[in-house]
């Protein structure tokens, strides 16, 4: 097993950018508290740190059985955030660790040996990125900005296409939010046209996102002012008036939306009419969805646009891991009795991305009934 996972020789033999190490308190080595304790750890606040088992840090467990530790690490956004949780989620689900309570019938299992590592980061792109290097072993990442990373359009330009690509699952979606002070007159997003609209720190899913929306509005940085501020400046700004309109690619209800309407008058335009049509032919990993009134207060049903997300690793993974990979998190979702944040009837629908042939394996099992999720 360890020969198929990155170890703690192998990464700080390879460290990543940034200073920060992971120091592993000292803990019972239970199953819960392990899951707890590193299964959605981050590492860094804008980056990655490299990783150090301090032995005597490790209680109840030997040199060899810590020694036989993997980390699988898996990239996800900035805290608070959709694919932040997520990643937490899968990091949870996939950690089973020596020395942890063995699995049954009635509980979760994760991979035998493995803690996943949920990392902060800026998102999809940084993600793709860093799992395209080989400093992470998975990554989080919205369809739409995989599809690029595939294709080596922008914001991936100038970099080898990432045909390497595959999914392991998809684990949710982000809706997208084209947000307008209460005050404006547009009532479409053709009716923001030449004016100022802020899409997040360049690079970033919402950027991406909103520049691809945008677009199929006939709305360019030529045509039109973007602006590149974090989340809270953009807000002040859009309600000073300093910018027209914002747009926001994250999970309804995103918390400084819904925070927004409590303090100021803030309402949503939709995505729709032949703008939208073009966008789901073009891209037929989108999905015509409509926020339900009073998702964010008091107002009222909204025609939007919904992206996947998908957790994404190379080709390269060992097919036998991957098949492990995708039982542990099945496993984890089930024993979830409909709680969970992962749809699991939707998780091998991973277009644009090919299924890994490892996880593939276990959806066909599945299905067949031949896969145990324990």
């Amino acid at each position: 097993m360890a020969s198929r996972m990155v170890d703690i020789q192998r990464l700080m033999s390879r460290p990543l950018a940034g200073a920060a190490a992971l120091r592993l308190a000292s803990f019972q080595m239970d199953r819960r508290r392990m899951l707890l304790g590193l299964g959605a750890v981050a590492i860094g606040a804008s980056g990655f740190g490299a990783l150090r088992l301090l032995s005597s840090g490790l209680s109840g467990v030997s040199n060899a059985a810590a020694q036989d530790i993997s980390y699988f690490r898996i990239g996800g956004g900035g805290v608070g955030s959709r694919l932040y949780q997520l990643a937490g989620s899968i990091a949870g689900a996939i950690t089973n660790p020596p020395g942890a309570a063995k699995c049954d019938e009635k509980s979760a299992c994760g991979v035998p040996g493995l803690v996943g590592l949920a990392q902060t980061t800026s998102g999809s792109v940084e993600n793709l990125q860093s799992l395209h290097e080989g400093s992470i072993e998975s990554a989080v990442a919205q369809a739409d900005v995989a599809a690029e990373a595939m294709s080596g359009d922008e914001p991936f330009k100038g970099a080898a296409p990432e045909v390497e690509l595959r999914a392991l699952a998809r684990i949710g979606a982000a809706q997208i939010h084209v947000l307008v002070a209460g005050t404006s007159k547009a009532k479409t997003i053709a009716d923001l046209k030449g004016k100022s609209i802020g899409l997040g720190p360049k690079l970033r899913d919402s950027a991406v996102t909103g520049a691809m929306v945008l677009a199929a509005y006939g709305i360019t940085p030529k045509r039109t002012k973007f602006v590149y501020d974090e989340m809270q400046p953009a807000i002040a700004a859009l309600v000073d008036g300093e910018i027209d309109a914002m747009i926001v690619s994250d999970g309804a209800p995103n918390p400084d939306i819904a925070a927004l309407r409590y303090s100021a008058d803030a309402r949503l335009l939709p995505i729709d009419g032949e703008p939208a049509q073009k966008l789901l032919s073009n891209h037929g990993f989108l999905k015509a969805v409509t926020l339900p009134g009073d998702t964010y207060k008091g107002l009222p049903p909204i025609a939007t646009l919904e992206v996947p997300i998908l957790w994404t690793v190379s080709d390269a993974l060992d097919p036998k891991l991957a098949y492990e990979l995708a039982k542990a998190l099945a496993s984890q979702i089930l024993a979830a009795n409909g709680k969970s944040p992962i749809d699991f009837a939707l998780a091998d629908s991973t277009g644009p991305l090919a299924l890994h042939a490892g996880a593939k394996q276990f959806y066909d099992d599945h299905r067949a009934g031949t896969a145990s999720t324990n």
